[in-house]
């Protein structure tokens, strides 16, 4: 099953290939530093860090219409101080494998 949904993003860029072009360029910008801040909140055990840089991620991920990574990072805003780290990061391992998955469909999709 495909991790994003190629019409979904097409009308969230309301059908205009440059603008769906900029949302890419935009993710493909910015979600590595979010997933790289991420790992350091877990890393550093810093619940509020984790929270804030999933929600940004979420949304990114929503713009792009991956619905298959949501779930992961919408996890991460339920994590609190008394969250196990073990946890939090088979969670973010499991994202980045998600993550290097969506770039290439995203990749191979849109010719990129």
């Amino acid at each position: 099953p495909a991790l994003f949904d190629p019409d979904g993003i097409w009308e969230m860029a309301g059908e205009d290939a440059e603008f769906l072009e900029r949302m890419l360029v935009l993710f493909e910008r910015d979600a590595p530093d979010l997933i790289e801040e991420i790992g350091i909140a877990v890393d550093e055990g810093d619940a509020q860090g984790l929270r804030t840089s999933a929600h940004t991620l979420k949304g990114m991920l929503t713009t792009i219409c991956a619905g298959a990574l949501i779930e992961s990072a919408d996890t991460f805003e339920t994590f609190g101080p008394e969250s196990r780290p073990a946890e939090a990061a088979e969670v973010l391992e499991e994202l980045e494998r998600q993550m290097t998955e969506l770039w290439q469909e995203l990749s191979s999709y849109y010719d990129r």
